[in-house]
Formats: C-alpha cells, structure tokens, sequence
C-alpha cells in the first residue's frame, strides 16, 4: 500500500529519510526469513505453470517490474518494465495479475490522477510480461476518501478466483480499510460488494485456506502498530473476516512492514510469503510457512480414522462430530475449545490444551446459523482458527405435523410407533396409552397398547383397538409387511409376540437370559432378511447401576437373539468385540453387514453405528452424534441411512433426525423439537413411504416424572439422492479423484454445493490445496497451484 508518508514520497517529491534498518530488526513467526534481491514495494506473484514463477513490483521510478523464479525462492531481475506511466498518471503501483479463461493475462493495478485521486484500471498482456492499458476497474466513492487527504484513496487490489471466470478482488479504501468487489468476465468490470471485510488494515493477501474458507495477511494499520506488524484473518465465506488471529511479522525500529504477498508452493503444501521492508531502501523479504488449515476435517478423523466432515444443515442444526488430533506431536497446539457461548462461537473459545492423540468433543446439534471454530498455534507462535461448519444442500424439508392424543380412550400415548401397510394403503399407529379417567398411582394395571387406523393423509379412520398382550412399559416393535412382532416384557425376561395385519394374535414365545446383568428396558428389535433379531443390554458389571451415567462405559455388551418367522430361535450370541449398549438401539442389517445403532453410555452417550460382517467378524464402528440416546428411529432407504434419536439428558431433551450415506457419512442433522427444557421429546421412530419420511415420538413435561406423554408424528419431504445433479457430479469428481488419486491425495472433506450469477457449481478439496470442481456448464475443472485447469471432461 502507499502509505501516506510513502504517497508524498512518490507522488509529492517529499524526502522522508529513515535510518539504514536490516531484517535483523524483523520478527517473523515463519522459517527462513531472507530478502529476495529485490528493491522495491507492492509485489505481486504468480506461479505461471511448470517450474516457472513470476513477480511484479513497483520499483523506484521505473514504473512496474518483473522477476521471475524457478522455486519462488531465488529471483532475477528482468530488464523490461511490464507498464509505465502515459503521462496522465502521477503514479503506477500495486498490480495483481490474473490468468484469463482465454490464456492471457490480466493486470488489475493502482494509478493517480493529476488531483491525486485513485483509480483501479485494467492492462492486458498475451506473454505475461509487456501490458496494454485496457479500462477502469474501480473507481472512488464517498466511502473511498481518506480522510487525511480528502482524495479517494483505492489501493492494492489482489484476489482468488471462485470459480473460472469469477473473482473477488480485495482492495485497500479510504486508506484504511479492506473492502472487496467481484467479477463475473475474468476481472474486466467489477462490482462492489458492501461492507467492510477488515477494518484498520490495508495491503490485504488473499488464499486458500485447505479444507475450504479463506485466509489473509494483511497489514496492521491501528494505534502504535500502525504499518508495524503483518497479521492474519480468516473467513468461511471470504466476506465476515475474523481478524487479528496473528503476528506474522513485525518490526521493532522506525521502519515499516507492509504489502504481505502470498502463493502456495510445492504442490501447495507450503506456503511463500513477501513482504516489504521499507526505510532507507525499500527491500522485499521472503520466509516460509506451513499450509493453513481452515476445517477440523483436514486435520481431525473420528474414532474410526475416517476424516468427517462437519455438516451445516439448512433445516435447523449444526453437526458437528467428534473428532481426534492426529497430526504430528509438537506440531500443532489446541489453545481454544468449548465456546464460551452459542452467540460467539465463531470469535470466542475457553482456553484449553491437548495433545496428539487426545479427543476433544463439540456438541452435535446447535442452533441453525451458528458456527464452531478452534483456535490453533503452529510451532513458532503462528496462531490461526478453524471453521468447523461446511454447509450441504437441504436435504430434507419439514412438511406437517401431528398430535394423536389424548384421546377419548387414554389420557396418554408413549412409545408412538407408525406403520404403512402398502397392500392396504393405510397406516397404523401403536402406542401405550394410560386409561382415560383412570385414578390413583400410575401403574401398569391401568396401561394399554393400542392401535390406530390411519388413511395417507394420516386421519384416523375410525378403526382401533388393543394389543392382545399384556402391557409391562418399554417395548419394541417390527413389521415385516405382512405380520407384526412385538417384544415386551421386564427384568429376568422378554416375549416375543406374532401378531397378523389386524393385530390378532398368532403366537408368542419367551425369551430368557441373566436378570443380574441384562435389562428389560428398552429393548431392541427388527426384522431384516426374513429374520427376527431381539437383544438386550448385557453389563459385565451388573445392571443396578447402569442409569448412572458413564457408569456402564466399556462393560456394556449386547446379548443378541435370532429368530425365524415361526419364532424359532436360530441364534443367540453375545457382541463383546466393544462398548456395545443397545438399551434404546436399532439392529440393521444391508449388503451383508450387520449394524448395532446404538449409544455407548448412559446417559447421554455418543452414538455409533457398530458393524459386522456375515460371519460375525468385527469391523468397528462409525461415529454418528456426539451426544445421543434411544436411537431406536432407524431405517434404510436407497442409499441413505435414517436415524432419529434423543438429545440431551435423559428424561429432558429434543429429538433429533439425521440422515447418512452408505457408508454412515453424515449428510445432513436437523431438529425434530426444539424445547428449552419445559418439554422432553423422546423415543422416536422412522418410516418411509415414497417421498416422505415419518418420525413419530412422543413428549413430555420435563423434568420427565408426570407421566403425561402425548403421541405426536412429523413428516419430512426427502430430496432424491439419485440422479439429482450433486449426485452427477459427486459421481463423476470421484471418478476422476479415483483415477488420480496420488496426485489429489486425502480428501478434505464432502463434496460442498456453491453458486454464482451464473449458476451452481460443485467442488471437491483435498488436503494438499488441490481441488476437484464440476462446473455449471457441464465441464470439469481441477485446482492446482493456485489456477483452475480445466480436465477435459464433462458430468453432464
């Protein structure tokens, strides 16, 4: 930037001397610190492809210069000068240089009027060295004036395409303030964007951030520290920056550090900084750093090793899973996690340390909007934070909602279970309910289960009647589309009931296993492959304690039962492979995989997804929700998980709906209820029919001991997972990842959904700054070094 002592300098013919400085007064939290050979301010540089590297600067009077590099480390000096004043300009400086979609080049650069006012003018050049004048880019506004001066005051320009063709350009106004405008014709015209990106600092660098978002050094221009120090921003969106993250470099004499330079190198894991030293002669300085991460997914993997990415929903919640440090000791510290509240979570974070190896935890559903960031230190002092929210495409979209009691048979209705019998087209609703009109203590004797008949409209068609079984509280219950199987039962025992389409009883048996340490409650149950699977919580400890909660951590197990539709038992086996608790669980079973979703504590636990192949062998579990219990609400449908389950602690919580691919990757979390703790909704349960899923729950005052629960069913219209143009370019970006996946190394997460005036796009980063995008247009593009390339194919 041109500092107001340096503008009279230049522009004024003012002589501000300082004493002769050397970058032994430089601290730089960044290896390697040298100068470049090069005299000068306001570089900008490129990487022109292969092994070639090239800066432009402003030099004394020559006008704007260049260099070029083999390495970005060692630089020669061209002869040429790429642009000289016309005469018309008092001044040429800060130029930014752009690869064209046509292969030419760009220059967006800084230039004075005879009044002193600046302007942002266009050159182009088809060999990326000698340039023709072109236009005007920006000019000045009211918001523009320095008010030192009067004079509009635009400066610096530098950018990142967003997408081929479309940049954002970042630029200095007023003298001290960053401001941005975008380009939709390879930076030829711009249009201003409002607001103010950083305030009180100037001479911005803009990049990639791996993992997504965008960080920035840019130029201290507060209070004493005024063109002192370089620091560091970053924002998940490249408008709402976080600024002051960090010093990266600062001076301690009466000289200046200012126009910070950034490009990503060696295959973007490193990154190259410049800087201008300036007093006496103008020097520009290098050093180096490592990438800057902007996701916990580039540096985190959940307890299964796989890296997760943390899911916005636009329903309603954040999620958020729980992941692991697993980069090297002592090259990455944690000094902030746990927010200190859900209105600063994006700014604000406790102190806190970990170590390599050590999990640290976030919540799984929050408030829609909010966002989770940490707040990390390389080693030598290098502080940057982490946005841990990617936003996905709605997945799914609240429809209608429902309440099936009181009614005038039962004052209550817990354990809300709907069915859809496609023969009949009609639905039927189960419950427990407690006799209307009934006095004295809650008790069984005065329970019921019921059945409603309900049409496709989910109105009641006057059909109802009991369960033919004997009511004893927790139950569990599974259709197969012809005949239902009911398991009920209490401490010491279960029955396992067959009940046909109008719940007439067919037959029962019993079930029995050790009452000192498995439990009755909240038992699990499906029906998958012609199969009836029964379990029960099996705690090595015994069960007198297991509602404490973490008391039954890593001795709980599941006691598994197999049986036939006859109700022959085929098979009883204990899963003793790891912390396995199924009270409240759901057993699935697709592609010859066996599936325990289930929390793994009391109360409340995380839930896992545990699995099995055919032959029982172990093969660990996948991390769905930090915090949940009673995930009894799963199914699969087409590629797609369901799961819904209990928030928070037992007996005072929300009901939360999530949705996951084949492989249990997290797509998207939203929030059945959102009660403040006056309400408690629990024990829901899934069905899909056609394009709408269907959880049913019911709820309660809380805290949860008046025994008034209430029926309640809402339904959710499902975007289709196939054919659906994410899923196109999803496909095709994986086909290409696969194909040269050494060179694109980790992914760094899902494939995210953005758009521009132009249309929707779909990208893909990996950990290494390389980058996979789907354009709007049907053609490929992959990121390398800096530059959108395009692959030579199409999605569509």
């Amino acid at each position: 930037m041109k500092k107001l002592f340096r503008v009279l300098l230049l522009a004024e013919f003012l002589i501000i001397i300082y004493a002769a400085t050397t970058y032994a007064d430089i601290t730089a939290n960044c290896s390697g610190l040298k100068s470049t050979g090069l005299s000068g301010v306001s570089m900008n540089a490129i990487h022109m492809g292969n092994n070639l590297f090239r800066a432009y600067y402003m030099s004394g009077s020559k006008g704007l210069v260049t260099a070029r590099s083999d390495d970005a480390d060692n630089w020669t000096v061209e002869t040429v000068t790429v642009l000289s004043s016309d005469g018309s300009e008092t001044i040429i400086t800060n130029p930014w240089v752009i690869l064209t979609t046509d292969k030419k080049y760009r220059m967006i650069y800084e230039t004075k009027d005879s009044s002193g006012n600046s302007v942002l003018k266009t050159a182009t050049s088809t060999n990326s060295v000698t340039f023709t004048r072109e236009g005007t880019a920006i000019t000045g506004t009211s918001e523009d004036i320095d008010p030192a001066t009067g004079k509009y005051f635009i400066s610096v320009p530098t950018g990142i395409s967003t997408s081929p063709g479309y940049y954002r350009m970042y630029f200095v106004s007023g003298g001290s303030d960053i401001r941005s405008a975008v380009s939709a014709d390879d930076g030829k015209t711009w249009t201003r964007e409002t607001g103010v990106r950083i305030k009180d600092g100037v001479d911005p660098a803009i990049f990639e951030l791996i993992g997504g978002g965008y960080g920035m050094f840019y130029t201290d221009w507060s209070g004493a520290y005024k063109v002192k120090r370089v620091l560091y921003a970053t924002a998940a969106d490249g408008l709402d920056f976080n600024p002051s993250q960090g010093v990266i470099v600062s001076v301690n004499d009466s000289s200046s550090i200012v126009d910070p330079e950034v490009i990503p190198v060696a295959g973007g894991t490193t990154l190259r900084l410049f800087f201008s030293q300036t007093g006496g002669t103008d020097t520009i300085y290098t050093c180096t750093l490592p990438p800057y991460i902007s996701a916990c997914t580039a540096i985190f993997t959940s307890n299964d090793s796989r890296l997760h990415t943390p899911v916005l929903s636009n329903g309603g919640a954040d999620y958020l899973a729980d992941f692991q440090y697993t980069a090297s000791s002592g090259d990455l510290s944690l000094i902030s996690s746990s927010p200190v509240s859900s209105s600063n979570y994006f700014k604000y974070c406790n102190k806190a340390e970990i170590s390599s190896g050590t999990n640290f935890h976030i919540p799984s559903v929050l408030s829609y909007g909010s966002a989770f960031s940490f707040d990390f230190k390389y080693k030598g002092g290098v502080s940057f934070s982490l946005n841990a929210v990617t936003p996905v495409g709605n997945i799914l979209s609240h429809d209608k909602s429902y309440t099936f009691t009181p009614t005038a048979d039962y004052s209550t209705g817990v354990f809300c279970r709907l069915f859809y019998n496609e023969s009949r087209g009609l639905f039927y609703l189960t419950l427990n309910g407690y006799k209307a009109g009934a006095t004295g203590n809650y008790s069984t004797s005065n329970q019921e289960y019921a059945w409603y008949e309900l049409d496709k409209s989910l109105t009641a068609t006057g059909k109802h009647g009991k369960l033919p079984i004997a009511s004893g509280g927790d139950y569990a219950i599974a259709y197969d589309g012809t005949w239902y199987y009911f398991l009920g039962g209490s401490m010491g025992g279960y029955t396992l009931y067959k009940l046909d389409a109008d719940f007439a009883l067919n037959k029962s048996t019993n079930i029995a296993w050790d009452n000192t340490k498995e439990a009755g409650n909240d038992q699990m149950m499906n029906f998958r492959g012609g199969k009836i699977y029964a379990a029960t919580m099996y705690d090595t400890k015994g069960i007198s304690d297991n509602y404490t909660s973490g008391s039954t951590n890593g001795t709980t197990f599941t006691h598994l039962f197999t049986y036939d539709t006859s109700l022959n038992k085929l098979d009883d086996r204990y899963l003793m492979d790891e912390s396995v608790m199924t009270t409240g669980g759901s057993f699935m079973s697709k592609g010859g995989i066996y599936h325990v979703v289930t929390s793994d504590i009391f109360f409340p636990g995380r839930i896992y997804a545990y699995k099995w192949d055919s032959n029982w062998t172990y093969l660990g579990k996948t991390l769905l929700a930090y915090e949940g219990q009673w995930s009894q609400g799963v199914i699969s449908s087409g590629e797609r998980y369901y799961v819904a389950y209990h928030t928070g602690l037992h007996g005072s919580g929300n009901i939360a709906l999530g949705v996951y691919d084949s492989i249990w990757n997290p797509l998207y979390i939203a929030p059945v209820t959102s009660y403040n703790g006056d309400y408690n909704g629990q024990r829901p349960w899934v069905t899909v029919v056609d394009d709408t899923l269907y959880v049913s729950y019911d709820v309660a005052t809380s805290p949860d001991t008046q025994h008034d629960w209430q029926c309640h069913v809402k339904t959710y219209k499902i975007k289709p997972s196939a054919s659906s143009d994410y899923d196109k370019a999803s496909a095709k970006i994986s086909e290409i990842y696969n194909l040269y996946s050494s060179f694109f190394g980790t992914k760094s997460g899902d494939v995210t959904t953005g758009t521009t005036t132009s249309g929707t796009f779909y990208v893909q980063w990996y950990t290494n700054g390389t980058g996979l995008l789907a354009w709007t247009d049907g053609y490929m593009y992959y990121y390398y070094i800096g530059k959108w390339n395009y692959t030579g194919t199409i999605w569509k």
